[in-house]
């Protein structure tokens, strides 16, 4: 006996299904076996915005952290780098017994250049702007002074609390002319 060819047999079935009203047998049984769809090997655009959207949200936890950070890094240097000039403007003064002249941003005062070597002095200061040696300016016998630095109002306020009393206009740490902020050595 030959092999019935399979359309003649879907048709068969087609023909109990339609004709005589078996209902129980689902249509989909009656149809040819397809071949599953082929996958593609890209992301879809959800689960991409999923993971744009956790990265966003790492990042903004992740981003004031790092400022603070910084900032506080910023401030410790900057505090450790006033205190040395400082302190060797007073071992200064203690052997010559007295300040040395004022001088320009960043040149070193006559007479400092053994006490200053080996420091940032004459670089500037990492924040930007410049190291200077304030004698008798600005209403103060000796200071220490940043100036036209990169730092803001809020950063210097902030590093004015770990050095002195929290306020830019009394202490040692003062805003003495815009954008020269002084270590005050000598009143």
């Amino acid at each position: 006996m030959g092999e019935i060819p399979y359309s003649s047999l879907y048709s068969f079935k087609k023909w109990i299904f339609r004709y005589l009203s078996l209902m129980y047998l689902p249509e989909p049984l009656l149809k040819p076996k397809c071949r599953p769809k082929e996958q593609s090997g890209g992301f879809s655009l959800v689960e991409i915005m999923i993971v744009v959207t956790i990265i966003g949200i790492f990042v903004s936890l992740v981003i004031p952290g790092y400022e603070m950070t910084r900032q506080t890094a910023q401030n410790s240097r900057l505090m450790a780098d006033w205190r040395t000039f400082s302190t060797a403007y007073k071992q200064y003064a203690l052997e010559a017994g007295n300040f040395p002249d004022d001088a320009d941003p960043g040149t070193i005062p006559a007479g400092m250049e053994e006490f200053l070597r080996n420091s940032q002095w004459t670089e500037g200061a990492f924040v930007g702007g410049n190291w200077d040696w304030d004698y008798d300016k600005f209403g103060i016998t000796a200071g220490v002074s940043l100036v036209n630095s990169n730092l803001s109002p809020a950063q210097m306020l902030k590093l004015d609390e770990k050095l002195d009393d929290g306020d830019l206009g009394t202490g040692d740490l003062q805003l003495i002319a815009a954008n020269r902020y002084s270590l005050i050595i000598e009143f």
